[in-house]
């Protein structure tokens, strides 16, 4: 079951949520090479649960370093791969976690994201 995503708006909300997502990114990113193939150049950082859901969105546990091409042709090209990959990758007492947590409506308000933020900041 899909997670509901509720945002209400201010004026800087927009850009708190583009920090956070580059903080996560640069977080994933650095732990150093594609989780598959091992590669060090052209990384991307991919979310295991959908980012569309806030619950999970920002937690490194939701989070696998991969190379461009590992990224687009195999996790989302290949969906058993992907099902294997994150089995073994995380285990599957973590992927579950992840899954309760995804499928929760969450809501965070400015505020809360600030905090966040700062967080990511220390």
């Amino acid at each position: 079951m899909p997670s509901k995503i509720r945002i209400v708006g201010e004026l800087n909300r927009k850009a708190i949520i583009k920090s956070l997502d580059k903080k996560w990114s640069e977080a994933v990113r650095g732990r150093g090479g594609c989780a598959l193939c091992g590669k060090t150049t052209d990384l991307q950082a991919h979310h295991i649960r959908s980012r569309r859901s806030l619950g999970t969105r920002w937690l490194l546990t939701n989070g696998v370093c991969l190379c461009r091409h590992c990224h687009l042709f195999v996790i989302h090209r290949d969906t058993l791969a992907a099902a294997d990959f994150y089995f073994e990758h995380i285990g599957r007492d973590q992927l579950n976690a992840l899954r309760v947590l995804s499928g929760k409506p969450t809501h965070y308000s400015t505020a809360e994201l600030k905090l966040l933020l700062d967080n990511w900041k220390n």
